[in-house]
């Protein structure tokens, strides 16, 4: 946003494939025919959510169409995860879906830096985890991880570090 009391800040919105744009999570809730007055149990729920997608064409072999997705920023989101129904993966406010993996490439020195969420029974729930395939280079290598996203990206030694977090 450009002006008013919220400039500065970002608007996120959820496009459906059909691209109808949601504005926030009860829309999506909507979308998908879960009422925000109904208590459904987490398990139900996505379950729910998987049924519609599949029949609405959204998944195809378990798969959600459009992977990978290239953003404007630079970033390419090439798996959105799964999301367990326990607390340490999805709360009020996030949604930590295990898998979930994007990359960003540092075309100044043919760096990729790899964004994933990956499971972790000694922190028991989700930990971030920040890579890097080095140009010439098949193996990852991990430069940093933390409890929560901002930790991980924080412990990365580079000066353009937070730019990449904030787009992917």
């Amino acid at each position: 946003r450009e002006g008013g009391t919220s400039a500065g800040s970002w608007d996120a919105y959820y496009i459906n494939p059909q691209g109808k744009r949601l504005r926030s999570r009860q829309e999506v809730a909507r979308q998908l025919g879960l009422s925000s007055n109904e208590s459904v149990p987490r398990p139900v729920a996505a379950a729910r959510a998987r049924s519609i997608g599949a029949n609405e064409g959204w998944l195809r072999q378990g798969k959600v169409e459009g992977l990978p997705l290239r953003l404007d920023s630079g970033c390419v989101v090439e798996a959105l995860g799964t999301v367990l129904p326990e607390p340490p993966y999805s709360g009020k406010f996030a949604v930590y879906p295990v898998g979930f993996r994007s990359s960003w490439m540092d075309v100044e020195d043919g760096t990729c830096y790899i964004n994933e969420i990956v499971d972790s029974e000694e922190a028991m729930g989700p930990v971030f985890r920040v890579s890097v395939e080095r140009e010439g280079s098949e193996a990852e290598e991990v430069i940093a991880e933390g409890l929560d996203p901002m930790e991980a990206w924080a412990r990365v030694q580079h000066p353009r570090a937070h730019e990449w977090f904030a787009g992917c």
